[in-house]
């Protein structure tokens, strides 16, 4: 069994600064409920309070509705920190967790970890990592790239991209994994920038393979071809925006990343 707790010391102290007598609520599954626990030990190590709520016990999955019981609950804990340790069922996102971050950020203004997916691996590796490091890169290529006009990336995979920024409409977006303020949030583990191409800029192919080896016909990757992209509209686990800001949906072309660096990148301004 991977060890957990080092991960669950990351999240808890570092990345959420949860202190002394705060309230914080751990939202798990039948399927991560051993890391919720172990996030909720590592609170009470913090001499916090913490409350562990598994879905389970107020819906069957998948959960196509946020259920009234689940609702009161949380308004009754009134968390400081809040975490979503759990898996993403097919159906949930609308319905249960978009508005279940909504309640937790906006109205109870609560500090969110949002660890949907997270396995024992990513958090021995991924949640094990050096946050304050992190923080740190992050903001050094957030003021490297900001004011970029033109971002360029290549990997021997075969991706070979470009796009054209508009700053002063699209900002990017730091994600350094340290959220401590009142109503800020992150997905975890984390550590990125990120923006959104100006319209039908972004052109060229993307690989996802990681290695020396370029895609062909009898490889295993993935490689598509970007044109006159309007940057992407997948689902994702980003609460309802209330007010005007710089966050957004972001394509993997215009992101730096700690997880996936591309071989060679160029911006300029």
């Amino acid at each position: 069994m991977l060890e957990l707790s080092r991960g669950a010391a990351n999240a808890v102290g570092v990345c959420m600064g949860v202190r002394r007598d705060e309230k914080v609520l751990v939202i798990t599954d039948d399927s991560r409920d051993h890391i919720g626990h172990a996030i909720a030990e590592e609170c009470e190590l913090k001499e916090a309070r913490a409350t562990v709520l598994k879905i389970e016990d107020f819906v069957k999955r998948p959960a196509l509705a946020l259920p009234d019981l689940l609702l009161e609950r949380v308004d009754e804990i009134n968390p400081d920190v809040s975490f979503y340790v759990a898996a993403a069922e097919e159906g949930e996102l609308g319905p249960f967790r978009r508005p279940l971050m909504n309640h937790l950020i906006y109205d109870l203004k609560a500090r969110h970890g949002h660890m949907v997916n997270i396995d024992d691996r990513c958090m021995a590796e991924g949640m094990s990592a050096d946050y304050e490091e992190i923080a740190r890169l992050t903001a050094k290529v957030n003021e490297v790239v900001r004011e970029a006009r033109v971002i360029e990336a290549q990997a021997p995979s075969g991706t070979d991209i470009r796009a054209t920024l508009d700053p002063s409409r699209l900002r990017w977006h730091p994600c350094p994994g340290i959220y401590h303020r009142v109503g800020e949030w992150g997905n975890l583990p984390e550590g990125e920038t990120f923006t959104s191409p100006a319209s039908r800029t972004a052109t060229g192919p993307a690989s996802s393979r990681s290695g020396p080896t370029s895609p062909s016909r009898s490889s295993p990757a993935t490689c598509s071809r970007m044109r006159r992209s309007r940057g992407s509209t997948s689902p994702s686990d980003i609460p309802t925006p209330r007010r005007r800001g710089p966050t957004g949906t972001a394509p993997a072309i215009a992101t730096w990343s700690r997880r996936a660096r591309p071989s060679r990148s160029t911006v300029s301004t």
